[in-house]
C-alpha cells in the first residue's frame, strides 16, 4: 500500500485545521493601496438607487456573489452581522451581483438583509474590481482606496474578523482626522 497520498492528505488537513484563515488575509499596506473608482449609480433588487459617490468617506465592504453560489449564500448571514455591528461606525456593506433581477428578487423573497443588494447588470463593478470568481470581497477605506481583497469564501462574523475590522475602523477614523 502506497502511503504517500495518505501522508499528503493528512498534511494538508492538519495545515488547514491549524491555520485560521484570517492570519493569511492581510490588509494592504497604506503605501500600496490604490484608488478605487467610486462613481456610478446602481439599482438594488427592490429598485432603490445606490450611488457610490455618496459612499466616498465611508469604509465600503463590497461583496460579489451569485444566487447559485453555495459559499456566497453561506457568507450572507455573516455580512448581515458585520453590517449591523459596524454601520453606525461608518461601514457600508454592499453585495453586488450581475444576475437577472427576477432571479435575484426570487432568491431574496422572505429574507431580510441589512445591507443593499445591488444589480451590476452591465458588469461595471465586476470589471472595475477585476472579479473572476464569487465570492470575492473588496474593502475600500475611507479615503477611497482598496485596503483589502479576498477571492474566496470567508466567515465574516468570526471573532478574528470582528477584532481586525474594529482595529481597521479605528485606524481609518484616525487617518481621516490627521
Amino acid at each position: 500500500m502506497n502511503l504517500r497520498p495518505l501522508a499528503w492528505t493528512v498534511c494538508i488537513c492538519v495545515y488547514g485545521l491549524a491555520s485560521n484563515g484570517w492570519a493569511q488575509l492581510k490588509w494592504i499596506p497604506e503605501k500600496d493601496r490604490v484608488q478605487a473608482k467610486m462613481v456610478g449609480d446602481f439599482k438594488t433588487a427592490d429598485g432603490r438607487k445606490v450611488s457610490l459617490h455618496d459612499l466616498k468617506s465611508k469604509v465600503v465592504f463590497l461583496n460579489f456573489w451569485a444566487t447559485w453560489c453555495t459559499y456566497c449564500k453561506e457568507e450572507m448571514p455573516g455580512l448581515t452581522e458585520l453590517s449591523k455591528k459596524f454601520s453606525s461606525q461608518g461601514l457600508q456593506v454592499i453585495a453586488a451581483t450581475n444576475e437577472n433581477p427576477k432571479v435575484v428578487r426570487s432568491f431574496l423573497q422572505g429574507k431580510d438583509f441589512s445591507y443593499p443588494i445591488v444589480l451590476d447588470l452591465g458588469d461595471t463593478l465586476l470589471d472595475r474590481f477585476k472579479v473572476k470568481t464569487v465570492p470575492t470581497t473588496v474593502v475600500i477605506d475611507g479615503q477611497g482606496r482598496v485596503a483589502f481583497r479576498v477571492d474566496s469564501v470567508f466567515k465574516w462574523d468570526s471573532a478574528e474578523v470582528i477584532a481586525a475590522l474594529e482595529e481597521f475602523m479605528k485606524e481609518d477614523k484616525q487617518t481621516k482626522v490627521e
